[in-house]
């Protein structure tokens, strides 16, 4: 296991980048939902990466302070919103789907 002055802030780099690539997978779900004409779940699907875009700072941010002082949590809110937020498209194509 690398120590943590090895690490010099990649673990929050790396971090960030899976973020990121969760709102580029949202706005792939917004563009195929709008050829689609499914417009709520696109709406919504554009909605969830621009919250995620918004707080991209601050997560790099917490994660190299988190380091620094080598103790930390996770971004339980985030995490679940971002969950939340993709049970809301599952469901809303589900009911689309349905009736």
């Amino acid at each position: 296991m690398a120590d943590s002055a090895s690490d010099s802030g990649l673990q929050a780099e790396r971090t960030v980048l899976a973020w990121r690539r969760t709102q580029v997978a949202l706005l792939l779900v917004a563009c195929l939902a709008w050829r689609g004409e499914m417009w709520e779940v696109a709406g919504m699907a554009a909605l969830l990466a621009l919250l995620g875009r918004a707080r991209e700072r601050g997560v790099y941010r917490r994660g190299l302070g988190m380091l620094h002082r080598e103790q930390g949590h996770a971004a339980v809110c985030s995490v679940l919103l971002c969950a939340l937020g993709v049970a809301g498209l599952v469901l809303s194509v589900w009911l689309r789907r349905s009736l």
